[in-house]
């Protein structure tokens, strides 16, 4: 892959599907500051299952991409070991980031009671149906698909590529953070708690080398995330 097409994807990549979201992002919590801390409500409307599946096709397309390109860590394919051993290799890394995530989600807990006055209150207001039901499962996955293709590999390893390894730093930093301050209409907690499970996920990829296993464990957790706030919220669901 020549370097300044891929500079240019990176680019524009970047501008149209996390630099504008975080921007708008930011406005709402500006308005939110300004209201005296009043509680916002977004309605489900027909733009996000629309935004959604753009973003899970960019997230094919940069995955079919980066593996193609060899820009993807791959574990390394050894046939020799057992199936069953695989197994519960496979599944003890899976609880082992899980158990970060949840110990994380208590500290940003903690972030969340001494800054309960910067954190917006939000709600998502909808009619209970099936197709609700549908839309959020399908974007708690998909963002989840999104997010770690996006964040976790193609900003972070794309920007090592086009630099040579010469500024791992900043290879590193920069994806992170744009991943933080994109949950910036969750308040400090949010952007604490993104901040702290993306430097989990990156390690945690680096590591495996396998993108899978953070996916897997990324959508279980807004799973439970979504689960546990519609339970509290009964037909509403709070997003905190």
């Amino acid at each position: 892959m020549k370097k300044p097409f891929f500079a240019t994807e990176i680019l524009v990549t970047a501008a149209i599907f996390i630099v504008l979201p975080e921007i708008y992002s930011l406005i709402n919590y500006i308005e939110f500051l300004s209201m005296e801390n009043v509680p916002g409500q977004i309605v489900i409307n027909m733009n996000y299952p629309i935004s959604m599946a753009a973003e899970i096709l960019l997230g094919i397309v940069l995955f079919i991409q980066m593996k193609k390109s060899g820009l993807l860590r791959i574990p390394p394919q050894d046939k020799a070991v057992n199936p069953v051993l695989s197994f519960l290799i496979l599944s003890g890394k899976f609880f082992l980031l899980f158990g970060i995530l949840v110990m994380i989600s208590i500290l940003s807990t903690v972030v969340l009671f001494f800054t309960a006055s910067l954190s917006p209150g939000q709600q998502f207001v909808t009619d209970f149906s099936a197709l609700t039901v549908i839309w959020f499962l399908t974007g708690t996955i998909g963002a989840a698909f999104y997010e770690e293709i996006m964040f976790r590999a193609f900003l972070p390893d794309g920007l090592l590529y086009l630099t040579d390894g010469k500024c791992r730093a900043c290879a590193e930093i920069i994806p992170l953070v744009l991943f933080a301050l994109g949950h910036i209409y969750l308040g400090p907690a949010g952007v604490f708690n993104a901040l702290a499970a993306g430097i989990a996920f990156r390690i945690f990829y680096v590591k495996s080398r396998s993108i899978w296993i953070n996916i897997c464990v990324h959508s279980a957790y807004n799973l439970i995330q979504f689960a546990l706030a519609f339970i509290c919220m009964n037909d509403q669901a709070l997003i905190s």
